[in-house]
């Protein structure tokens, strides 16, 4: 079911009929309701006339006794008397009766999606108008609308990824006559084409051209819908398929008629589409960058695209060239006429600092549109060791895998706590701790804690505090996997609902430890990625998604996952544990969620480590992502006293931000206040300010979200207060590629929709105008579809009530009379 939305107070169409004439009409109310029986009326007319010749039959024995006027006289007043009994039976009415007229509707649907701010002309034009400007020329400097409101109802609606209205233009006046008989007050408001340019700027994500056609449909079902008008580029990408809403029109008897945008010729053209980057990068790592690069009808030829730097100063003010440091320049071979090219560049990240990076292809020599030719990341680099604590219920092979790795790797420093070791037992690792840290100063050094089967029972009630305040309000990052050992154990202790409750999946009061089917203990279970684990960089095996998702899928599997209730609301699923059965997805085996300002991140069971067996590289790349991952927000951490957190750095236009901050105060306890005001520094020098509110669940925790609506960067900082410290983040806003794709018109999808509803297709805006030998202009092409009908109004109740009074005065009249002479003839 598809619904259009017209509020009244942006839209006042006169859906009703105008009245014309009107009169009175009388009808038997008896004889409608058994209209549906053909033989009652037929019976009821035999009846009476056999009842007539019943009372006449006697009245001519009684005849021989007394004259025949007085006969006469009393048949006649018993056929009066049955007389008025019919006509009560049969309920005679009058009713207002009104001739009405129906005027023609018709629907112009203008697109207004981001496509439509693209250049109109073919690529050899010099006109540099674009789409949206050519429909607004069309609709407020042409005669269109004022020609098709001579013979209809006209409503403007806009189309995109959604359909709202824009104008209505009452019928005209077609008469003198009618036009005196309209009130001066009735006059409707001279029509404002300035108001309707305006409200035409293109800003749809997407067209949805199919639900128009069926919302309109809906909206004018039963009316008298003269034709629908589509001005377009005909991109549609979401929505109702085209086929599908034709084929509704058609069925309604609508004709569509369609009115094409944009060149029919792709212009030679370069996008980058987009620019992906890592948020940090560390000395002595590669830093990998990877540009999408989309070229049209450049078949054959090579463009060169240059890779530059510079310092983030944090400001949207547009960098002069000199700020830009050239870090690469390379040739890119266009191979097609349509060719999407994914460039990877690697170099070596500069001294540490926040930087931006900008991909850019030099303009081709035939190329008209620039705008589109880069795309820029920001990029952190740390010089910063991650802090590591590494707690094992038991030797287990992840544990010592990942212990030996994070020892060879110079950026992190790893500390071990091997549960089931005895004092004083030799450990490769920065420290060998006998016991959890016992005091916040001690954990607050870790960036990272990754748990292999912990027996969380051995913790005291103040470790489990200070550990949920590190993770929370320290932006601790916390790997756990659980196993077959300590995991049962923990599991019935009910001093753990904190511990169960920084797990982002439910864990059930009573746990069971690790499941294998006992008939399939020697089947590997494949992990089904989800959409999101695809697109999450830190689970990557390759350079891009497609190479890892080649590498997983040569992945034997897991043989055990944690028997869990399923993922908390709000937790990310990036992976299931395949189930054995059938085809559907087995229990979450890698799951995370923000528990305050820190993530958790769950493993299903200690075997990541069989990803040795293809490749050694993968465990250990795997393991230095997921621990980066997992401790971002404390490695980027601006003030002790607070965290500013988004959920992404990168939102496509028009998306919801959320935007969460934790605030302690100097005391370093949470902050107590009503609501805090972040800033927002957007691009093209704008800025705005966002209040979050207090989260009453949560001390010292603010949230709040924001729309963008601007392409480019955006960044959010906050002073803290009582302090000089300052909290900041910036997003990335790129403009979907949905839209910005489409660059020339489907004029076979727009004559299609036309022929199958019996329209017409009008290449261009002029022919829709004036029309050809061959083809009638848009005005023609829509005659008045007006109908006139009687409408019958309610009963006269007056009429009704003197009826009855008559009819029983004349029944009791004639029978009164006729006792009368009846007795003074002497008759029974």
């Amino acid at each position: 079911m598809f619904s259009l939305s017209f509020s009244p107070t942006q839209l006042t169409m006169p859906l009703a009929a105008t009245e014309v004439a009107s009169d009175a009409v009388y009808e038997f109310a008896r004889l409608e309701s058994l209209s549906d029986a053909w033989w009652v009326a037929p019976a009821l007319v035999l009846g009476l006339i056999v009842l007539l010749g019943y009372v006449w039959s006697v009245y001519r024995r009684e005849a021989q006794t007394i004259s025949a006027t007085k006969a006469v006289v009393l048949a006649l007043l018993r056929t009066i008397a049955i007389a008025g009994l019919v006509a009560f039976f049969l309920g005679l009415e009058k009713r207002s009766s009104s001739r009405v007229v129906e005027p023609s509707r018709i629907a112009v649907l203008a697109d207004t999606s981001l496509s439509m701010d693209l250049p109109d002309a073919e690529p050899t034009s010099s006109d540099k108008a674009t789409r949206s400007e050519k429909v607004q020329a069309l609709l407020t400097q042409s005669p269109l609308l004022e020609d098709l409101s001579k013979a209809h109802d006209v409503d403007v609606v806009s189309l995109g990824e959604s359909t709202r209205p824009l104008a209505y233009l009452p019928q005209e006046v077609a008469s003198e006559e009618e036009a005196a008989n309209n009130n001066e007050d009735e006059q409707p408001e001279p029509f404002d084409y300035e108001k309707l340019a305006d409200q035409m700027t293109p800003e749809g994500h997407e067209t949805r051209l199919g639900d128009a056609i069926a919302a309109t449909l809906e909206r004018y079902q039963g009316l008298p819908l003269a034709g629908i008008i589509v001005l377009t580029d005909g991109g549609q990408n979401r929505g109702l398929e085209i086929a599908a809403a034709a084929e509704a029109a058609a069925d309604a008897k609508v004709k569509v008629h369609a009115v094409g945008f944009g060149p029919t010729v792709a212009p030679a053209n370069i996008v980058v589409r987009e620019l992906i980057a890592p948020e940090r990068a560390y000395p002595g790592d590669k830093l990998t960058l990877q540009a999408i690069v989309h070229a049209q009808d450049l078949a054959g030829q090579q463009i060169e695209l240059q890779l530059s730097r510079r310092v983030n100063t944090g400001s949207t003010e547009e960098a002069a060239p000199g700020d830009w440091e050239l870090v690469e320049s390379r040739t890119l071979p266009i191979a097609g006429s349509d060719a999407l090219e994914t460039v990877r560049i690697e170099t070596d990240p500069p001294e540490p600092g926040e930087y931006i990076y900008e991909v850019r292809a030099m303009p081709a020599p035939r190329e008209a549109m620039i705008d589109d030719n880069a795309q820029q990341a920001e990029v952190a680099v740390i010089d910063r060791q991650t802090r590591v604590l590494l707690f094992a219920g038991g030797p287990t092979r992840d544990y010592r895998f990942l212990r030996n790795q994070l020892m060879r790797d110079a950026s992190f420093v790893v500390d071990v706590l091997l549960a089931s070791g005895p004092p004083g037992i030799s450990q490769d690792a920065n420290e060998i701790l006998n016991e959890f840290p016992t005091t916040a100063e001690q954990l607050s050094k870790y960036d990272a804690i990754v748990a292999f089967d912990p027996d969380w029972s051995q913790l005291s009630a103040e470790q489990v505090r200070w550990l949920e305040q590190w993770v929370a309000q320290q932006a601790g990052g916390l790997i756990v996997i659980p196993g077959r050992v300590n995991t049962p154990r923990w599991g019935v202790d009910s001093r753990m609902r904190t511990i169960r409750g920084l797990y982002p999946v439910s864990m059930p009061e009573q746990l069971f430890g690790l499941r294998s089917d006992d008939e399939n203990r020697d089947t590997p279970r494949p992990l089904k990625f989800s959409r999101e684990g695809q697109e999450a960089e830190f689970l990557w095996l390759g350079d891009n998604s497609g190479d890892s998702g080649l590498a997983w899928d040569e992945f034997e599997g897991v043989y055990s996952v944690l028997d869990h209730n399923g993922p908390k609301p709000g937790a990310t699923v990036y992976a299931f544990a395949s189930d054995l059965n059938d085809d559907e997805n087995g229990p979450a085996y890698l799951v995370s969620h923000y528990y305050g300002a820190g993530q958790v991140l769950f493993i299903g069971s200690g075997e990541l480590w069989r990803l040795r067996k293809l490749d050694i590289g993968h465990n250990d790349r795997l393991w230095t992502s997921m621990l980066r991952h997992t401790s971002q927000a404390r490695l980027l951490q601006g003030s002790p006293r607070g965290k500013l957190l988004v959920s992404q750095d990168r939102y496509e236009l028009g998306a919801t931000v959320p935007v969460r901050v934790m605030l302690s105060d100097l005391q370093m306890e949470p902050l107590v206040a009503d609501s805090v005001t972040v800033d927002i520094e957007m691009p093209g020098g704008r800025s705005d300010r966002l209040t979050l509110a207090a989260d009453e669940a949560r001390a010292g925790n603010f949230a709040g979200e924001f729309r963008v609506v601007l392409p480019g960067t955006y960044r959010l900082s906050l002073a803290v207060p009582d302090s000089n410290d300052e909290l900041s983040r910036s997003i990335r806003v790129t403009t979907p590629q949905l839209e910005v794709g489409q660059t020339t018109r489907d004029a076979k999808l727009l004559e299609s929709l036309a022929d199958q509803t019996g329209g017409f297709y009008y290449p261009t805006a002029q022919l829709a105008l004036a029309g050809s030998d061959a083809l009638p202009n848009l005005v023609a092409a829509t005659p008045s579809q007006s109908r006139s009908k009687r409408v019958i109004g309610s009963i006269d109740k007056d009429f009704a009530r003197d009826q009855s009074f008559w009819l029983l005065a004349v029944v009791a009249g004639a029978l009164t009379l006729e006792w009368i002479i009846r007795r003074l003839s002497y008759l029974a």
